[in-house]
C-alpha cells in the first residue's frame, strides 16, 4: 500500500468509526496508533482538557514506557501541548534542545525519555479547542508539511469524536465521561500488557485483539479490557487476527 493509499485508508478507518453511539476510547486508541505510523514517530498521543480544572489528562497513547507517558502528562501542564492549546496552532520542536529557554522542564523530561522532536496539534473545531494531538520521535529533524498536514487532518476527527460527546452531555455528564475515559485508559493498558504477556505478542497487536473481541461482542472497548483484566475471558479466547 503507498502512503497516499495509507493515509486514505487511515482517515476513512476514523471517519466510520465516529458513527452513532461510536466508542470515545477506542477513536482515540486507534487514532493514536494511526498519528504514530503515518508521522513515522515513536509515539503518539491524545491529551483531553478537563474544562472545570484547567486541566490537560492523557485520554490516550500508543507508548507504555513510564517516561514517555509522564512526558505526554508533563507537555499539558508546562509544555508545548499547553502552548498549541492557548495559540490554537500547530507547535513544532524540531530539535528540543533548542527550546529549553521555553520549556526548561519539559525539555528536561524530554531528554530522560529520550524524545528529540515533536509536534502538537490543537484538537480544535470552529473556535471550541478540547484538546492537542502529538507525535513524539526519537530523533531530530523537521517533520515537514506532508506530516504536519496528516495530523492536523487527525486531530480535527478528534475534535468532531470529543466535541459530539461533550454536547451529548450536560457540564456534569462531561465530567464523569472524561472520568471513565481516564480510568478505561489504565484498563486498556494493563489488559494490553496481560494479553501481550501471555501470547508473547506485541502491544500493538494485543490491542487488536481486544479492539476484535469489543466489536464481535458488541461492548466497549474498556469493558472487553475488564474482561481480560478481571479473569472472566481468557487472553487465549480472544479472536485471532
Amino acid at each position: 500500500m503507498t502512503e497516499p493509499d495509507r493515509v486514505v485508508h487511515a482517515m476513512v478507518e476514523l471517519t466510520d468509526l465516529v458513527a452513532e453511539d461510536f466508542d470515545l476510547l477506542e477513536v482515540l486508541y486507534v487514532l493514536s496508533a494511526r498519528a504514530a505510523e503515518l508521522s513515522g514517530s515513536t509515539a503518539a498521543g491524545v491529551l483531553a482538557l478537563d474544562e472545570q480544572h484547567d486541566e490537560f489528562s492523557l485520554a490516550a497513547a500508543t507508548s507504555r514506557d513510564v517516561r514517555c507517558l509522564e512526558l505526554f502528562e508533563a507537555q499539558g501542564a508546562y509544555g508545548p501541548s499547553r502552548a498549541a492549546y492557548h495559540a490554537r496552532s500547530t507547535v513544532i520542536a524540531s530539535d528540543l534542545s533548542d527550546s529549553y529557554d521555553e520549556w526548561p522542564e519539559f525539555v528536561e523530561k524530554a531528554v530522560e525519555a529520550r524524545c528529540r522532536s515533536l509536534l502538537v496539534a490543537p484538537i480544535q473545531r470552529r473556535g471550541v479547542s478540547v484538546g492537542t494531538l502529538t507525535v513524539l520521535r526519537e530523533v531530530p529533524g523537521s517533520f515537514g508539511a506532508d506530516v504536519e498536514a496528516i495530523v492536523d487532518g487527525l486531530a480535527r476527527i478528534a475534535a468532531i469524536a470529543l466535541l459530539t460527546e461533550r454536547t451529548a452531555r450536560s457540564a456534569q455528564e462531561r465530567r464523569s465521561s472524561l472520568a471513565r475515559v481516564l480510568e478505561g485508559r489504565e484498563v486498556v493498558e494493563q489488559a494490553q500488557r496481560e494479553v501481550a504477556t501471555q501470547l508473547g505478542v506485541p502491544l500493538a497487536q494485543a490491542f487488536d485483539r481486544l479492539r476484535r473481541y469489543a466489536r464481535e461482542h458488541d461492548t466497549l472497548l474498556q469493558e472487553a479490557a475488564d474482561r481480560v483484566v478481571s479473569g472472566r475471558v481468557e487472553a487465549g479466547a480472544l479472536p485471532h487476527l
